[in-house]
């Protein structure tokens, strides 16, 4: 982000005096900004846990497959309290 106009630094002390009077980034900005990141960069790099597969390659064959849906009786441990035993 410090290569885009009024980067205020990573911490407080860093930040310069004139940071908000030349801020000059959007959220509106920032989001197409991080869009094209991941759209154009991050998923057409490889996926490091299988070799010869992109990112967005794993993501789509993912899409399709049936997940199997839990009985609502098997989550009920889920909300159940934490029992402590003596």
């Amino acid at each position: 982000m410090s290569l885009y106009g009024g980067y205020t630094g990573s911490s407080v002390e860093e930040r310069p005096p004139e940071a908000e009077r030349t801020a000059c980034l959007t959220l509106d900005k920032l989001e197409k900004i991080l869009v094209r990141y991941f759209v154009d960069h991050y998923n057409r790099h490889d996926y490091p846990r299988v070799k010869n597969q992109k990112r967005i390659e794993r993501w789509k064959s993912r899409l399709l497959e049936e997940h199997e849906v839990l009985d609502e009786r098997e989550l009920d441990i889920c909300l159940m309290k934490v029992a402590i035993r003596n």
